[in-house]
């Protein structure tokens, strides 16, 4: 079995990076779906105010985690592309200090 050593494909990683940050858009969409679909509380009737306020409580829960989405996925997909570009340019010092290995040589 032999060694190739240890690549990435960068374009690949970015397009994912991409993906996310479309993704997070859609968080933001559904935030907002969420924000229009709450009721007013007369819209419970007498028998469901009960249930109303303990439905306020969760959706108020949901809709502050959904507004973390966003910014957290595109945070994530700047830390990716982040990570391709230091990927990428430690392989090309590598590659130029490989290159340049024998011309300072002394040895003659």
């Amino acid at each position: 079995m032999s060694y190739e050593g240890f690549d990435v494909d960068t374009e690949t990683v970015r397009e994912a990076a991409g993906f996310l940050r479309v993704l997070g858009g859609d968080f933001a969409e559904i935030a907002g779906y969420v924000e229009e679909a709450d009721p007013d509380w007369w819209m419970w009737g007498g028998t469901g105010l009960l249930m109303a306020q303990q439905y306020e409580i969760a959706a108020g829960h949901i809709r502050i985690i959904l507004d973390k989405f966003d910014p957290a996925v595109q945070g994530i997909a700047a830390r990716i592309e982040d990570s391709c570009a230091e990927y990428e340019d430690a392989d090309g010092q590598s590659a130029d200090d490989l290159c340049g290995a024998g011309e300072e040589s002394t040895y003659v």
